[in-house]
């Protein structure tokens, strides 16, 4: 067990730094051990008196040495793993790509459509192709072919990096994938179908054994299962959750058993113990049957896809199975920690997977608490089956969500007040209905005319228990929500967990004839005071630690940095900006919209307010009651995570105008008007002053109205001024261009996402802001922001940000100073970038040695010291030595990607400066340099090939029909928003939409 420990201790710090460092610390680890054993048997020969005095504190040095030694090596170890799976990853920027590569997981069926993972073997697109087997994340809005792992797929749609967190606190598509072993994304648009070729015999184990199987079960059960409890037994056989809803998600979460919706190891080890009853009913030996029991549990875990949790599983059931063969113990710490080790080994990204996480926590936390269960059945006289079927199953439910609540605070955020009595009746239900599924599936292979009568019982006990997951999430209080802790929090907890258990468990029963005979408990060496109160001592910092986690006690990470932080979020086609005060409160302006299919409320709100260790906002301004503005506020009033509400007095008669009213009356909200001259804050630090309107409310209800309407307030701070104006239009702008202070440092959230009817010309030139933060969808049907005024901006000396483009704009007024990020550069710190980095500065460092000892391309050694002159400028290039030998070769072959990759790992402004370097050094055509502007790192050699080759044979470089980013764009845009144009554009689509199973290029070299 310590060494599984200090294992995970060593994997989970890989990142931290990079491999040579971590062998750096190997060795002299290494080198320390053996000198103090050295020592140690020197000291054993010099006499027994000496050997006393220096031994003990050898001994302890070289188990803590050894201790750092197997978590250095452990963190060597899972670094390079990370390094090499990340090898062919590569920052790509957005465009149209035609991928062929191999099927490489089960394809599962989402709401709207197709999710797979491919190894690429080919890529056909301008700017910096994928490697060979690169592991791509397919997602395909529409049917798919039947395929299997080791089919050929060919797809065309838009290729991307993968995005990193876009708001504080929301989810991290970049680390999520990182954890999944895929590198880039491929979004297949509806109008562009894939081609899947079956390769006939298949190759690979999964398609030629698992995957018929598979297709089979989700055939019988999509045939004869009803309703939503067909996808619910699609979870538990398959682990496919893509067709479950939102709403079933969310109640089953609400309720504490959405552990129940995925496939875990409570469905793994009823599988085993189900096959072993049946093979034990055959009369087979009782290794036979052991044998076959483990055969069907490594059946189970392929045939739903080696989720970590069934793995986990599987690992233990096995090696509970080899010591029961063997005649060794059967206890479970061992097969815990075992598992643990030999899945880190595998893949050491499994120690950031959350549901790698959860699994151990629950189980250690269930193997932790057997001494408590037995402390607790020996002293409350109560009967056997009360104690087996209710009692038993509630502690260890109790200790299990004690276990993971950590980790729930972490990911998630909440956690359900009513998981106990839920678990009790529902797990028996979901068993007997995963038995029942099996024993269907069984008769329907023999007699398949029984098919639709063998699932009733099945369907039958999914639906008791998704009514009882409806009902529990119903009942008020049923979800509590959880502060995000730090990691030291967690940690702390933890600690505090196992040492309660610890010490209870220092109290034991033993045989008789034992410290006192049958009965008489052992109190251990701690004695019987101490082992008391060191369990009152940790049961205590285990109550303040859930306290401070639901947010009823003071935390150590709350503290205030007497600055003033103002965040434009990223809430698509629409606004949203929270004001965090010096004093720590926080003023949301707008919350975006909040749909069916997107709830900025839910996705961006809720877990800002987590992240900022918040759970509720102080207050809200609603500039004007239009969706893409006060959906996400009226949600978070529902929720009651507001505790004011103020709104124009100008719309008293509008549906969510009425409604806000309503909803905070019934939950006894404050609700005020604010108009001119009013000021909302008023403080040391920050001041907050309407601006318009006046305070009149208004007859005229249409949408221009309700925009020239919307509240304006100025956030003023030292020198510092932020200027907030909703959907106002050029008149409001003119006049508000006479009120503002024309000397101040201005940051500007443009009006209506930067809208060409928004723009002011006179306010432009007279206020001339600093900043100009632009809050937009990506590609919206509106064409937000327009370029005119973003140019408009620009030409007054602004500095723009996108929230489409950067997510999240902060920026942190201290004193008069002003700083500012986004999101996109704080994407710098995830895993992917940081191995990525680590590859990238090592190749660098090993072109350039190459290039000194050989200097005949001077081109390319130019640019790779001006890359790295504009680097160490800024900051971004760490020197370290270097370690291993590579074939000269890699001058040509890696030094394209080598550049490109630097590139992207570097600001904005920095590559702008880099690019213009490239152009300049390489004398490309226009055109060429127009072509390879997205990735010029690796199309510059494939470009001055093209130009030579077309100048000696004089040839004209053209482009083939290729469907562009825009065009797809367009295309999914009319979809989505103009049915009725579809008719309209189809001939034009014709023309320039390539069929994906063509195989040649889309470029072509044609004589003039």
């Amino acid at each position: 067990m310590r060494i599984a420990a200090l294992i995970v201790t060593g994997t989970v710090s890989s990142t931290v730094t990079a491999p040579e460092h971590w062998l750096a610390l190997s060795i002299i680890s290494l080198t320390t051990v053996l000198v103090l054993v050295r020592f140690q048997s020197v000291g054993q020969g010099v006499g027994s008196r000496a050997n006393a005095l220096v031994g003990p504190p050898l001994g302890l040095a070289v188990d803590v040495v050894m201790a750092l030694l197997l978590v250095t090596a452990s963190a060597f170890y899972a670094s390079m793993r990370i390094e090499s799976q990340t090898r062919k990853a590569c920052l790509i920027r957005e465009r149209v790509a035609t991928l062929t590569g191999t099927v490489a997981s089960f394809p599962e069926q989402t709401g709207n459509g197709v999710r797979l993972v491919m190894t690429t073997s080919d890529c056909d697109s301008f700017g910096l192709p994928l490697e060979d087997e690169t592991r791509v994340f397919v997602k395909i809005r529409g049917q798919l072919p039947p395929a299997s792992p080791g089919d050929t797929l060919i797809a065309t749609g838009v290729l991307r990096s993968p995005h990193g967190r876009r708001n504080p606190g929301g989810f991290n598509e970049a680390d999520y994938l990182f954890v999944k072993g895929s590198s880039a994304v491929l979004t297949v648009p509806a109008f562009l179908k894939p081609t899947v070729r079956r390769v006939e015999p298949p190759r690979n184990l999964l398609a030629l054994h698992i995957a018929p199987v598979r297709n089979w079960v989700r055939q019988v059960v999509t045939c004869n299962v009803p309703g939503g409890e067909r996808a619910f037994l699609l979870a538990l056989l398959l682990g496919e959750r893509g067709e479950l809803t939102e709403e079933t998600v969310r109640s089953f979460k609400d309720s504490g058993i959405v552990h129940l919706l995925a496939v875990s190891g409570l469905h793994t080890a009823l599988v085993g113990f189900v096959a072993l009853v049946l093979l034990r009913g055959l009369r087979l030996s009782t290794r036979a049957s052991t044998v076959g029991g483990a055969a069907a549990v490594w059946f189970y875990c392929s045939l739903s896809g080696f989720h970590p949790s069934t793995l986990r599983a599987s690992v233990m059931l096995s090696c509970l199975a080899a010591s029961r063969l063997l005649g060794r113990s059967t206890q479970l710490l061992g097969p815990l920690s075992t598992s643990c080790v030999l899945l880190l080994l595998a893949n050491p990204k499994y120690i950031w997977d959350p549901g790698f996480q959860l699994s151990y926590a629950a189980t250690f936390s269930i193997v932790a608490a057997a001494p408590l269960r037995e402390a607790v059945r020996s002293r409350l006289p109560i009967r056997e089956n009360v104690w087996r079927y209710v009692l038993s199953p509630a502690l260890t439910t109790s200790v299990a969500q004690l276990g993971v609540l950590p980790v729930l605070a972490y990911h998630f955020g909440t956690i359900s007040a009513v998981a106990v009595p839920t678990n009790l009746l529902a797990i028996p239900l979901v068993s007997g209905a995963l038995v029942s599924a099996l024993c269907s599936l069984a008769v329907c292979a023999v007699f398949p005319q029984l098919a639709s009568v063998s699932f009733a019982l099945s369907w039958l006990l999914l639906r008791l228990s998704t009514l009882l997951a409806h009902v529990t999430s119903s009942l008020p209080g049923a979800s509590l929500d959880l502060l995000k802790p730090t990691a030291a929090e967690a940690l702390g907890f933890a600690v505090c967990l196992v040492a309660l258990l610890g010490c209870i468990g220092l109290t034991r029963r033993v045989p008789s004839g034992h410290h006192g005979g049958e009965g008489k408990p052992h109190r251990g060496k701690l004695g019987r005071h101490a082992r008391r109160f060191g369990t009152i001592i940790s049961g205590l910092c285990l109550s303040w630690s859930l306290c401070a986690f639901l947010g009823l006690a003071p935390r150590s990470s709350e503290r205030h940095e007497n600055c003033l932080r103002v965040s434009f979020l990223d809430v698509g086609q629409g606004d949203a900006a929270v004001l965090r005060l010096p004093d720590g409160r926080l003023l949301l302006i707008d919350g975006g919209e909040s749909t069916a299919e997107w709830d900025n409320a839910e996705r961006v709100l809720t877990p800002f307010l987590r992240d900022a260790g918040k759970k509720a906002f102080d207050a809200a301004l609603i500039t004007h009651f239009h969706s893409d503005h006060a959906g996400g506020v009226l949600k978070l009033l529902q929720a009651r995570k507001l505790r004011e509400i103020l709104v124009t007095p100008a719309d008293t008669s509008t549906a969510l105008s009425l409604l806000s009213r309503q909803l905070a009356k019934e939950r006894d909200i404050t609700l005020r008007s604010v108009s001119r001259p009013d000021t909302i804050l008023h403080e040391t630090g920050a001041e907050l002053i309407v601006f318009h309107p006046a305070g009149l409310a208004s007859a005229d209800t249409s949408s221009s109205s309700l925009n020239d309407s919307s509240i304006v307030v100025v956030l003023r701070s030292g020198r510092v001024q932020f200027i907030f104006t909703g959907d106002v239009g050029t008149a409001v702008m003119d006049a508000l261009s006479q009120a503002v202070e024309p000397n101040a440092v201005t940051v500007l959230k443009a009006p209506h996402h930067g809208s060409r009817l928004s723009l002011s010309e006179s306010f432009a030139e007279k206020v001339r802001p600093r900043h100009v933060v632009f809050s937009a969808g990506r590609n919206n049907r509106f064409g937000h922001p327009s370029g005119d005024v973003v140019a408009a901006y620009r030409e007054r000396g602004a500095r723009v940000f996108r929230t489409d483009r950067d997510g999240c704009v902060s920026f942190t007024v201290c004193g008069d100073s002003l700083s500012v990020s986004t999101a996109q550069s704080s994407d710098k710190e995830g895993r992917l970038h940081r191995a990525r980095a680590w590859r990238t500065e090592r190749r660098l460092r090993l072109l350039m040695l190459m290039l000194r000892m050989d200097s005949k391309d001077f081109g390319l050694r130019s640019l790779l010291e001006s890359v790295l002159k504009l680097a160490k400028h800024f900051g971004q290039c760490r020197v370290f030595h270097l370690l291993g030998r590579e074939s000269v070769r890699l001058k040509r072959t890696v030094s394209s990607h080598v550049i490109s990759d630097f590139i992207c790992l570097l600001p904005r402004e920095v590559e702008a400066g880099i690019v213009k370097e490239i152009y300049r050094s390489h004398e490309l055509p226009a055109r060429e340099l127009k072509a390879c502007r997205d990735d010029p790192g690796r199309t510059i050699e494939s470009s001055r090939r093209r130009v030579l080759e077309a100048n000696r044979h004089k040839r004209t470089v053209v482009r083939a029909p290729h469907p562009s980013l825009d065009k797809v764009r367009e295309r999914e845009r009319l979809e989505r928003f103009s049915n009725g144009r579809q008719s309209a554009l189809a001939s034009d689509c014709q023309n320039w939409v390539v069929l994906p199973n063509v195989s040649a290029g889309y470029e072509a070299e044609l004589l003039s």
